[in-house]
């Protein structure tokens, strides 16, 4: 029965992947790694090396998945932070306030991740200093408020107006999320086949039990069996990747439209 686990793995990595997914990404970086050194050992020394491998495939990819999961939603939420911030700052600037002034009032609403350079920002407009300065060395996940502070930079030195370019900024912000939530919704079928297919051959193994024909016992009790289960696991993780790669490329064409 050892021969499911990484089928299993699959399946949680597919299904918890997509947009709809509801587990927690700490919770279930718990869950895949810690019965990691158990399974390894006991898989190496009950069954075989060919659990092992599979497990690592798995595992492997889970990470992968995990990782992505997190850099996406760390990336969405910079964005949509980002966002907010500029329209305040416009909303501020159009209603006669100035920019030392407007950056003040961020200091109040800004988030966590941000407060530091806000707070920085806004020492630096009080002495007279440009305050976009500051925004440039934003931590990795926003990149915009790192291009909204170049534009900023630009404004200053070439007497531009402040309020249009962040607007604009702003408004390519909010169109890039728009198209992310769309293309989002609308792969949301192929995510879904993609889930049923790594779930088939569970259930085709399900099946060889019902009939009497024990390939759990076939898969993790000979050599020949684990080389199968080796193959077959990599196929589907294979087929995962392939997947997300297809995904991926339709989102970039829906965004080149």
């Amino acid at each position: 029965m050892l021969g499911i686990i990484p089928l299993i793995f699959v399946c949680v990595v597919c299904s918890t992947s997509g947009p709809a997914s509801r587990l927690n990404s700490s919770r279930l970086s718990m869950l895949v790694l810690l019965p990691i050194p158990v399974l390894i050992v006991t898989f190496v020394v009950i069954r075989g090396p060919g659990l092992a491998i599979a497990l690592a495939m798995i595992l492997t990819l889970s990470g992968w998945k995990i990782v992505r999961s997190r850099k996406n939603r760390a990336g969405t939420a910079a964005a949509e932070a980002t966002s907010k911030m500029l329209g305040s700052i416009v909303g501020d600037v159009r209603a006669g306030a100035t920019p030392h002034e407007a950056i003040v009032h961020l200091t109040h609403d800004a988030p966590v991740a941000l407060a530091e350079l806000c707070t920085l920002a806004a020492h630096r407009c009080a002495s007279g200093v440009t305050p976009a300065a500051a925004f440039v060395d934003a931590p990795e996940p926003y990149r915009d408020l790192r291009a909204a502070a170049r534009l900023w930079l630009i404004a200053d030195q070439r007497g531009i107006a402040l309020a249009g370019l962040l607007e604009h900024m702003q408004h390519r912000i909010e169109a890039r999320l728009r198209h992310a939530r769309a293309t989002s919704a609308a792969l949301q079928g192929a995510q879904a086949t993609a889930l049923i297919l790594s779930a088939l051959p569970l259930a085709g193994l399900a099946m060889g039990t019902a009939m009497g024909a024990r390939p759990w016992q076939f898969l993790t009790g000979s050599m020949l069996g684990q080389s199968m289960l080796v193959i077959g696991v990599f196929l589907a993780c294979s087929g995962v990747v392939w997947v997300d790669w297809i995904v991926a490329g339709a989102a970039r064409e829906r965004g080149a439209k």
